[in-house]
């Protein structure tokens, strides 16, 4: 796994954006264990959610996402 600073370049040059290249990369599990290092008080939350989609089957994912999205941009 390259170091941040070699990530945060490859994201300038490449013009990615840093989540993805963090997924390409394959560090996803990464991102969620730093988050529930940082909140183990949502563990269980956390693990219902990728129970609830791999029930799914990950197809009801865009609503979901798209709230995401709104509500990192400022939205509601």
């Amino acid at each position: 796994m390259p170091t941040p600073h070699v990530l945060c370049e490859l994201v300038r040059v490449l013009e990615l954006d840093f989540d993805t290249l963090l997924a390409l990369a394959g560090a996803a599990d990464m991102v969620v264990r730093e988050y529930l290092e940082a909140h183990p008080q949502h563990s269980e939350t956390v693990i219902r959610l990728f129970r609830a989609a791999e029930q799914w089957g990950f197809e009801r994912w865009d609503p979901v996402c798209q709230l995401i999205e709104r509500a990192s941009k400022g939205g509601s």
